[in-house]
């Protein structure tokens, strides 16, 4: 499954984000320089990686099922929000979107549907929300 599909998705089907659905090297970019993003909220799509079965082989064929995860952080600014009492039922809202688009959809060419794996805010920094919806999609290897 590629990335740019489940970025597609989001732009397309959860209008809170106005477009702003991004990458891991755009969320990097804004880790590095300490800074949140210009305008939220927004969301950022990464690849977190895959995890095997073991393999089994056959007359010379090699098949392997895989599950790949992927996360998608929401990032939420909020002024005048030191409690948290604005920001988290309005993230807990845009979490709930994401789950609603992304659950049980099957992008063209994939093996299987994405499954809802975990939820959880990541941080709340002045103002600022950070909160992490992971995906998982198993896939089949045959060489």
């Amino acid at each position: 499954m590629q990335i740019d599909d489940l970025i597609t998705r989001l732009k397309a089907e959860v209008p809170e984000f106005q477009g702003r659905v991004e990458g891991a090297a755009e969320l990097a970019a804004l880790v590095k320089d300490g800074r949140a993003p210009n305008r939220t909220p927004a969301a950022y799509v990464l690849p977190l990686g895959l995890v095997a079965t073991p393999a089994t082989t056959a007359t010379g064929i090699h098949r392997q099922l895989y599950t790949e995860t992927f996360g998608v952080v929401i990032v939420l600014t909020v002024a005048n929000d030191a409690t948290g009492a604005k920001g988290l039922p309005k993230i807990n809202l845009l979490r709930d979107a994401v789950i609603q688009k992304l659950a049980g959809w099957q992008p063209a060419g994939a093996f299987e549907a994405l499954s809802l794996r975990r939820a959880a805010l990541k941080s709340m920094v002045k103002g600022t929300f950070t909160l992490q919806v992971d995906f998982t999609t198993d896939d089949y290897l045959r060489i």
